[in-house]
């Protein structure tokens, strides 16, 4: 059992992982990360996602079947994603907490992060959202570099279904 190939919701899901990451990590720069650790956060991403299209090449497996094309591999990579992100909003929710806003009587909005575990250190907080944001960096990377090896075949198939479809019309 294989999963039949879509560019379109490969492309969707691949745009939804990198948005919802992106989100998660700017998160933790909005609540005093150092900017420098964008950089190791790319190098990170690229260098998984490249890892994960080299690998995919091997593990992946396709064929097709009545004119689609199905691939099959590549599960862990998902639930490693979602285990990644399910650790990293569990530890946003516990170190940096949720958000309670309220308005003064002069009419200013005071906003208030209550965390769940009020007994940590900046340093503990800054830590556990290097550890989690990274594995979550990592996470997308592998995703995004299998659903690039994936949309590869994909077009790899169409160009030769297209040249012999080409080649077979002419004289």
């Amino acid at each position: 059992q294989g999963t039949k190939i879509s560019i379109r919701k490969s492309v969707l899901f691949s745009a939804y992982f990198v948005i919802v990451s992106f989100f998660l990590i700017y998160n933790s720069f909005s609540i005093d990360m150092p900017v420098t650790y964008a950089i190791p956060y790319t190098i990170t991403a690229v260098l998984s996602t490249y890892t994960s299209y080299v690998y995919s090449k091997k593990s992946l497996l396709f064929w097709k079947q009545d004119s689609s094309y199905y691939v099959k591999g590549g599960l862990i990579l998902y639930f490693l994603y979602v285990v990644a992100l399910s650790i990293r909003i569990a530890i946003n929710f516990l170190f940096v907490g949720y958000q309670e806003v309220m308005l003064n009587q002069q009419g200013d909005i005071i906003t208030i992060n209550r965390p769940i575990v009020s007994i940590t250190t900046p340093e503990l907080r800054l830590s556990s959202l290097i550890v989690t944001d990274s594995l979550l960096t990592v996470s997308v990377g592998l995703l995004i570099g299998r659903n690039l090896r994936v949309m590869k075949y994909y077009f790899e198939q169409m160009k030769n279904n297209n040249k012999r479809s080409g080649t077979a019309t002419q004289p």
